[in-house]
């Protein structure tokens, strides 16, 4: 009896390793910008930056409607699985209206302090949502081995995860980083 608690508490511990989820994180700023177009028409960007005392700028986005953006919302996984990624930032634009519309943007920070943008996700949840789309990294459920797979993600009630429908793969492959690194799209 003592045996199978012992392996039924080591399973648990190897699923939490392997099923890991993004984190929020005050380690980053999001500092939102304004400039004209040739139109005469203000043009919005976000900028995220390290949150360290000689802040470093990482990316700009666009943005849209800037009053109906309800938050913005930065999250870390740590150890995705993926060779030379330490960790991958998640920056989530949530945008108000009749339904919530959420702008997810995906950052690869390298072993070596490179930063490298995946292209962003766009979802609509309203009452009746119970699926999105998003980024999945080897060490969470449904991650396959040196993968970034770009999947619809099916909820439950309880909004646990329950199914993956795969839409895009990117093979990871860490021998040239190049702007986007050595991601190959639709192999």
């Amino acid at each position: 009896m003592k045996n199978i608690a012992i392996i039924i508490v080591l399973l648990a511990g190897f699923s939490s390793v392997t099923a890991q989820e993004f984190e929020k994180t005050t380690a980053y700023n999001v500092s939102v910008n304004g400039s004209m177009d040739e139109q005469e028409l203000v043009q919005n960007t976000a900028t995220l930056a390290t949150g360290v005392e000689r802040s470093i700028t990482l990316t700009t986005f666009p943005l849209a409607a800037v009053e109906n953006i309800h938050n913005i919302s930065i999250s870390e996984l740590q150890h995705p699985g993926l060779e030379g990624i330490t960790k991958v930032l998640k920056i989530e634009t949530n945008y108000v209206e009749y339904c919530s519309y959420i702008v997810s943007q995906y950052i690869l920070v390298t072993s070596n302090g490179d930063y490298i943008s995946l292209p962003s996700i766009g979802n609509t949840h309203c009452n009746d949502t119970i699926s999105e789309v998003r980024y999945l990294f080897p060490n969470q459920k449904f991650g396959k081995a040196n993968q970034i797979v770009r999947a619809e993600v099916g909820y439950t009630k309880t909004a646990s995860v329950s199914t993956s429908l795969i839409q895009q793969i990117f093979i990871w492959n860490d021998d040239n980083f190049g702007t986007m690194g050595a991601i190959t799209d639709n192999l």
